[in-house]
């Protein structure tokens, strides 16, 4: 039983306090988590947290609407991904991130690099794409989004995205032979 985080060996503190916040977060705690994040932060740094660990709480970080320190916990968490999965999934979260700042095009390259890098890696690959293709969308570039749902809606044909995809096209072809 820890008492006092000052108790543990100074190394394994900020390792500690971040197993704690993950902790806080899954009972459903978030102040509590994203308290004790700012506290590892302030008093520690990131280094000796884990992969697991830094995309978990960057993902309550963005929830919760702090998207500066949910930024930096998933850039940490991409330089020490080691595997391709965790390469795919800090990619997407970053871009999540850059998503909900209002960075669109960094966004959209980011969810591109998963879908065209990593195709094979499941359903990563296909939800970037339609992100991807949604934010195309919002951004007012019709063909690209046009082009990107096409993709989605072969890759997922049969499947309720691949069926919204194939009615996006649909709209699209509509709305773009309705403008010539």
């Amino acid at each position: 039983k820890v008492e006092n985080v000052n108790d543990l060996p100074e190394n394994e503190r900020a390792a500690f306090l971040a197993k704690l916040a993950r902790y806080y977060k899954l009972t459903g705690q978030k102040e509590k988590a994203v308290e004790l994040l700012q506290e590892l932060l302030s008093r520690y740094g990131l280094k000796g947290v884990d992969y697991d660990d830094l995309v978990s709480l960057a993902i309550l970080a963005q929830e919760q609407g702090k998207l500066k320190l949910a930024y930096k916990l998933i850039e940490q968490a991409r330089k020490l991904a080691k595997k391709p999965q965790q390469v795919v999934e800090s990619t997407f979260w970053k871009a999540a991130v850059e998503a909900q700042e209002g960075r669109t095009d960094d966004a959209i390259i980011d969810y591109l690099k998963i879908a065209y890098d990593y195709p094979k890696f499941e359903p990563w690959a296909s939800t970037a794409l339609y992100r991807a293709a949604q934010l195309s969308e919002e951004k007012g570039d019709y063909r690209q989004a046009l082009k990107l749902y096409r993709k989605v809606a072969r890759l997922k044909r049969g499947t309720k995205e691949g069926e919204i995809a194939a009615k996006k096209v649909k709209s699209f072809l509509q709305r773009l032979n309705e403008e010539e």
